[in-house]
């Protein structure tokens, strides 16, 4: 990477990428996004619109270059995408997931010196139970850190299309019409045979022709379980589904336990039959006979599955609608305030499950609890959370469907859901392009304007009123309106400052005499 100039406020580089055939050189042209890239935990992701360079000259349409630190033992979303693509090209008849995906031009490792730019993350918390409990074992401490630490790799791609991201559309009908197409995508990209793992939105994508885009592969997964990537929580914290945060199964069915015998069931001690002398304490009890232990069948170790990136999607949506304050029809004009009590308990929501596991995990699986979220909405937004509420337990049903035997079979559980979720996104998204969206960024800015607008309109009032006064001062002073000068045995009366007018010449001195003439 060459810096071009030494101007901070419009620097371009020069990236080079190397791959299989030797190396591309890409200029950038603008950043699109650094989100986290300051962070000492995660991937340091940066992206740039670039062009190509050829003899130092750029050539060719803009394209978009990711540069990011990946881990060191998984495959690189370049061949990820490339595989996937291939196996969607193999089957004609279904084009959905090759039409949501990226095309990409060129990827690779950065190469300094002839070797991989690597280093190891050890930000990676580690348990205290990992650690030795007794003695100085220097070299068993340095193995378990290693062991815990990622191995990361500087990595480049290139991909030939220009999207935004759904965080960033302004308008709430594209994102959730964005999302009705997420779903179907997932639908095809499961029926291939894989999973996402990062359902998220930073990594739903809009082109310039309004079309979904699913990026971010690097996590991505078969679910045959052909790949030797050890099973790894990934994600982002807040769209992830609540059994991958727990890295484990939460909807399982209880166990079935034996009956337990009757005269495992101690009776009441009869008190009037001790005498005085006996204590209660030195009454054997009966014995108890030994419960057998229930054994559940065998269990297959938790691995994520598609109802995970459902539930993500689910997730998503649900935060968009905790974004919204209210809605309302343009002609009817804005709705009645809402107290702060009322905002704030909606905010709050929207940020417990944000980040608090707890709060999520019975948000989702209790409704009652999800009810009390709903009472904090506006009337005009509670018919969207209310559809939210019943995918919210239809999500719950499928995580206990597929459950229900020891080999999870999610694809039993999601049947006919991919194509009704995305139907009621775009019911949603079709009646926000009718409305108007208040949030807390859109009541920020209109506040804003209204108070530049107020303090624009009270400036040109003051001043408005000062000119008032000081023209009726000059009109009691000078009836005429021409500023004279005061005679030298009267006291000056001017109070203030007045705009001063310029007399010169002699027909101004014959006014002056003849109006002096007349008092």
């Amino acid at each position: 990477m060459t810096p071009l100039h030494d101007n901070l406020k419009d620097l371009q580089y020069d990236i080079k990428v190397q791959t299989h055939d030797g190396e591309e050189v890409y200029r950038t042209v603008t950043l699109l996004s650094d989100s986290g890239a300051q962070s000492l935990h995660g991937r340091g992701t940066r992206v740039w619109k670039v062009v190509r360079v050829k003899d130092g000259e750029a050539v060719g349409d803009p394209v978009v270059l990711k540069d990011s630190w990946v881990d060191l033992d998984r495959p690189r979303e370049g061949a990820i995408l490339q595989e996937i693509c291939g196996m969607a090209a193999s089957e004609p008849v279904d084009k959905t997931l090759s039409d949501a995906l990226l095309t990409v031009e060129c990827y690779g490792d950065v190469v300094i010196d002839g070797d991989g730019d690597r280093c190891i993350d050890r930000t990676t918390r580690m348990n205290l139970s990992d650690l030795p409990t007794h003695g100085s074992d220097t070299d068993t401490v340095v193995i378990k850190l290693l062991l815990h630490c990622h191995h990361k790799v500087h990595h480049r791609v290139v991909f030939k299309e220009i999207c935004q991201t759904i965080q960033q559309l302004v308008s709430f009908h594209d994102k959730f019409r964005v999302l009705g197409q997420t779903s179907i995508i997932l639908k095809a990209l499961h029926g291939f045979g894989w999973v996402h793992r990062d359902i998220s939105s930073g990594n739903i994508l809009m082109d310039s022709f309004g079309r979904a885009k699913l990026v971010d592969l690097e996590y991505a997964k078969k679910l045959d379980g052909g790949d030797s990537v050890a099973e790894t929580q990934v994600g982002t914290s807040k769209y992830m589904a609540v059994e991958v945060g727990a890295r484990g199964y939460r909807f399982r069915p209880p166990l079935d336990l034996p009956p337990i015998p009757k005269d495992y069931i101690l009776r009441s001690t009869d008190f009037d039959s001790i005498s005085e002398g006996d204590s209660a304490l030195n009454i054997p009890p009966p014995p108890r006979p030994i419960l057998p232990i229930p054994i559940r069948g065998p269990v297959t170790p938790f691995r994520y599955n598609p109802i995970h990136d459902f539930e993500s999607l689910w997730w998503l949506a649900t935060h968009f609608m905790l974004k919204i304050e209210a809605l309302y029809i343009n002609e009817q004009g804005p709705p009645p305030a809402r107290s702060l009590d009322e905002l704030r308990e909606q905010r709050n929501w929207s940020l417990f499950l944000s980040y608090d596991r707890t709060e999520r995990l019975i948000a989702l699986s209790d409704s009652d609890k999800f009810q009390e979220i709903l009472c904090s909405l506006h009337p005009s937004v509670k018919p969207y959370g209310l559809a939210l509420d019943t995918w919210r337990s239809r999500i719950t049903c499928a995580h206990r469907q597929a459950q229900q035997t020891p080999i999870l079979n999610a694809d039993a559980a999601m049947r006919g859901l991919y194509d009704a979720f995305s139907q009621d996104l775009f019911t949603m998204a079709n009646a926000l392009a009718r409305k108007t969206v208040v949030t807390e960024e859109s009541e920020k800015e209109r506040l804003a304007q209204l108070t530049a607008a107020a303090e624009v309109q009270g400036t040109s009032a003051t001043k408005r009123r000062l000119d008032t006064q000081i023209e009726s001062h000059e009109d009691d002073r000078n009836p005429g309106g021409i500023d004279v000068a005061t005679p030298p045995h009267k006291k000056a009366r001017i109070v203030r400052p007045v705009r001063a007018i310029l007399v010169e010449g002699p027909a101004a001195r014959t006014r002056s005499r003849t109006k002096a003439n007349a008092r």
